[in-house]
């Protein structure tokens, strides 16, 4: 054991520590982040984040399964820097996705990640209506991904396709076309 070694150690990460280069307090969690409806949209969220919630910075992206992974501080996140004695992983959860929709007007929104297993989820393509326009795009995507049992959804405008990955136990593709249909959305076969 080298004492001297230690001892520049410990002042170095002290050092680190007050000139905020380590943060003790830092976390990172991950969420299916809703309004990832193409690859575009990530751009979008960065830039949110970036200019709406500093407190927020995004340490990945996994767009093929709408999750984000957001670095903060946790007392960053609330008034003052007073964290609630009650918090828990769920109002945290419930806590950044009414910051985040209401900074975004509404246009994403983060919950808890999907718990199904990817390789127990069907995927389901729609063709659909014309897609040249990214208000319609993101309104198809909003009727599907809002269906209790879709996982994740994306659309393709290239190939006007609607594609969610769902849980077979509490949906089909028969209840996302009546969806879209509902919405006037024309499906096509």
């Amino acid at each position: 054991m080298n004492p001297p070694r230690n001892l520049a150690l410990l002042i170095a990460v002290l050092l680190c520590s007050t000139c905020g280069l380590l943060r003790a307090d830092e976390q990172t969690s991950t969420y299916r982040l809703l309004g990832l409806f193409e690859p575009s949209r990530q751009t979008d969220f960065r830039e949110l984040l970036t200019s709406a919630i500093p407190e927020l910075q995004v340490a990945n992206i996994d767009f093929d399964k709408d999750e984000v992974t957001l670095r903060y501080e946790l007392a960053g996140l609330f008034p003052d820097g007073k964290v609630p004695k009650d918090i828990t992983p769920e109002k945290l959860t419930e806590r950044l996705g009414n910051l985040i929709s209401s900074k975004s007007k509404g246009t994403f929104k983060v919950i808890a990640p999907s718990a199904l297993p990817a390789d127990q989820q069907a995927r389901v393509d729609i063709k659909i209506g014309i897609l040249d326009c990214r208000g319609c795009r993101y309104g198809a995507y909003q009727i599907i991904a809002k269906i209790d049992g879709v996982e994740h959804a994306s659309v393709n405008a290239e190939t006007s396709t609607i594609t969610a990955w769902i849980d077979p136990a509490k949906t089909n593709r028969e209840a996302l076309e009546a969806a879209l249909k509902k919405s006037q959305i024309a499906v096509l076969k």
